[in-house]
């Protein structure tokens, strides 16, 4: 039989189809659940050592209070597994304790064990590949319950050589509903000897996915718990001691302890916000859980607050942080565009209300609000297609749309104050000078001409205008890419696979083939053109495999000549854990221009990076990468070039391209929790590397971190009182109160 969503082969008697994961039409789960889990593991001493932990944390487990409960409402009162009430155990695990005989099926013992678990738990190590029977226990427990409910747990080695092949891949639907096979992480707990520090909240994440609910909100609960049965010791310690000692003793000092675990509960909340990346709110919450200064006697100085207000001000560290949160911003609608400029200390952030909020990248001091409004009361409508923001030089930022008639708009970055503003103008295209003086816009004219004209930032008047009378061209559905090289008064605009070439000084252009299908990023310096193209092809898995081209084109001569090209393929990459997976598609693209003494283009496609000489393409440095490149910023300048590097899976990594990888080891990698779609990375002239982060999962935050590339010295160390100080500092310059603008009606 084949699934009807999927057409993959089902075995007989299935419920749920193992490839898609989709339940079968007239076919139920089984309903008696004997066990809690079925553990499935290698017969290995450290395989039997993990199983026999996992066993004994979920059979000792029970539920706090209110979990279960919340849980159990949101299912149907008469199918699906029964969870377990409040308070109570989640139920035995079946864990096999012989090593099975070889045979063409399970034996009916296991068959049974396996129809009657409400969970799989997969002990993974480098062993676990060569085991038919773990195979086919996943198959048999994926057919009959579906894959949402099988849990893989590393023992040893990494998860690439560990989980087994059946779980790293899926298929899921398209935007149109077709079924693609795509790579995927199963929920994977990390049970190895290396990272025996968290195991007891590895544990307990294997315990939320078998019971079914929150993992943070059982974490939580969870905390919760040992607080409250500290604070009932605090209690019945200071019943006994009231038996010796007076009563206004006896208050005072409950009193105390109430406060004390108080203060370490806020430290614990503190320490969550500041793994979430939201440092402010990291801040505030240890400084409310801490005495006002050292002689303040309302309240204990518990070291927990104290520890957390330190990491949160990376003061008093024993070790350094080279990547560390700054804030998080949260608009009230998705955010459809970042702008910042590297010799700055702004990000201008529009959503799609038209509200443009000019944020400060190291406080997140909102500096000042303008909404964009179609009318006196209604706002704009934001999408990604259809606005852009450019930043122009270190104190402008220039905003344009193609939606409607087109407005083009420019704001001073200093106090958010509106330049100038124009209406009516259907601009295609924008690019802006290096030097962020000039600027230069393209348009697709109703007749299919195009043409270009470069415009004075500072006032919007002309400078130039340029027309391409004999070129036939189709309007885009969205802006199109463009470069503009102030310096050879040239603009090159993408059409297709061509680059439409405006010579501004003496009004002439040029259509030259660059790419192959769609050109999805260009650039120009010292009249070279670099272009980055793609062909996403056809068929059903157009995601995989697509080829792509780098090219540099010498405008220098009468005839622009190809100087090189380079060519490859790139695939679509997914982060994030099973069932939130975020696909990303790294379209290539150039990032940035280093080694300014021998020039080179930094490039991306896919996962894969690479730089390459402007002068005749070669090879300087190429790396592959686990996950998809979102950006990747130039630091320092010379022949020194570090490279700050955004992937899709939320890490952030540095690299020096003239080193060989191994050296720099891990040490400046971080990974913060959220996937990244769109990221900024820059340098700006304090030495500080800023990555400003739009996450791909929760679409209305963008994050702000710093990377120290000047002083990586000994953390800063401060007393109590100047601890407490800079925190109170940090705070009155990211609570500035808001001063919203408001630009001409539009």
């Amino acid at each position: 039989m084949d699934c009807p969503f999927c057409h993959s082969k089902i075995p007989d008697g299935a419920v749920f189809c193992p490839r898609c994961g989709k339940p079968l039409p007239d076919r139920d789960e089984p309903s008696d659940f004997g066990y809690a889990a079925f553990i499935s593991y290698r017969h290995l001493p450290r395989d039997t050592e993990v199983a026999r932990q996992v066993q004994k944390a979920i059979e000792t487990y029970r539920l706090p209070r209110g979990v279960a409960i919340r849980q159990q409402r949101d299912e149907s009162a008469t199918t699906g597994p029964k969870r377990p009430q409040d308070g109570k155990a989640l139920g035995k695990c079946f864990r096999d304790e012989d090593e099975l005989a070889a045979s063409p099926s399970l034996p009916d013992s296991i068959q049974r064990a396996l129809e009657t678990s409400q969970a799989l738990v997969i002990i993974c190590s480098p062993d676990t590949q060569e085991s038919h029977w773990v195979q086919r226990e996943i198959e048999t427990f994926a057919a009959l319950h579906g894959r949402e409910r099988i849990i893989c747990v590393l023992a040893d080695g990494d998860s690439a050589r560990s989980i087994p092949d059946i779980l790293k891949t899926r298929l899921f639907p398209d935007a149109h509903g077709i079924m693609r096979d795509m790579p995927t992480e199963p929920l994977a707990a990390d049970l190895r000897p290396e990272s025996k520090t968290k195991h007891k909240a590895e544990l307990l994440r294997i315990i939320a996915a078998v019971a079914g609910c929150n993992f943070d909100d059982l974490r939580q609960r969870e905390r919760n718990r040992r607080r409250n049965r500290r604070i009932a010791f605090s209690i019945m310690g200071a019943v006994l001691i009231s038996l010796v000692t007076a009563l206004a003793a006896t208050a005072i000092h409950a009193s105390c302890n109430a406060r004390a675990a108080e203060s370490r509960s806020l430290a614990a909340v503190a320490q969550e916000q500041l793994a979430r990346g939201e440092r402010m709110q990291a801040v505030q919450t240890a400084l409310s859980a801490l005495p006002s200064s050292s002689s303040d006697l309302r309240r204990p100085i518990t070291s927990e607050a104290q520890k957390a207000l330190e990491d949160a001000l990376d003061v008093n560290q024993d070790t350094i942080r080279f990547w560390k949160p700054n804030f998080t911003f949260d608009a009230n609608a998705e955010i459809v565009a970042l702008a910042a400029h590297h010799r700055s200390d702004w990000v201008v952030i529009l959503d799609s209300e038209g509200a443009l909020t000019l944020v400060d990248v190291f406080t997140g001091a909102t500096r000042a609000t303008l909404h964009l409004r179609d009318s006196d009361s209604n706002p704009l409508s934001c999408t990604t297609e259809d606005w852009i923001l450019a930043p122009a030089g270190p104190n402008r930022c220039v905003i344009g749309t193609r939606a409607d008639e087109g407005i083009l708009m420019c704001i001073d970055t200093t106090s958010g104050a509106v330049l100038w503003n124009r209406e009516d103008v259907p601009i295609d295209a924008l690019a802006v000078a290096e030097d962020g003086e000039t600027f230069a816009l393209c348009f697709i004219l109703e007749d299919g001409t195009a043409a270009a004209t470069t415009l004075d930032a500072a006032n919007c008047t002309m400078i130039s205008w340029t027309q391409a009378n004999s070129i036939e061209a189709l309007r885009p559905n969205t802006f199109a890419t463009c470069a503009y090289d102030s310096e050879k008064d040239i603009v090159s605009l993408a059409l297709g696979a061509y680059a439409l070439l405006f010579f501004v000084e003496n009004g002439e252009y040029e259509l030259v083939e660059v790419g192959n299908n769609l050109i999805s990023s260009l650039a120009m310096r010292d009249g070279m053109l670099t272009s980055a193209s793609y062909d996403a092809g056809e068929g059903e898995y157009w995601f995989v495999d697509m080829p792509f081209m780098f090219t540099a084109s010498d405008t220098s001569a009468d005839v622009t000549r190809r100087a090189w090209t380079t060519e490859g393929m790139f695939s679509a990459t997914v982060a994030g854990e099973a069932y939130y997976a975020t696909p990303y598609i790294g379209y290539p693209r150039f990032n940035e221009y280093v080694f300014e003494g021998s020039p080179a283009a930094v490039l991306s496609a896919g996962h894969s990076l690479r730089i390459l000489s402007l002068t005749d393409g070669h090879s300087i440095y190429q790396e592959d990468y686990p996950n998809g490149i979102v950006s990747v910023g130039k630091q320092y300048g010379g022949d020194n070039d570090f490279l700050a590097i955004a992937l899709a899976d939320g890490t952030l990594d540095i690299r020096h391209p003239l080193e060989p990888a191994p050296s720099q080891g891990d040490v400046f990698r971080a990974s913060v929790p959220y996937q990244i779609d769109q990221a900024i990375l820059y340098q700006n002239p304090n030495g500080f590397i800023v990555a400003l982060l739009h996450t791909a999962n929760q679409p209305n935050r963008m994050l702000s971190y710093r990377f120290d590339a000047l002083t990586l010295d000994d953390s800063p160390q401060c007393t109590y009182d100047e601890l407490i100080s800079r925190g109170r500092w940090l705070l009155r310059n990211y609570l500035v109160p808001d001063a919203p603008l408001h630009c001409p009606t539009m």
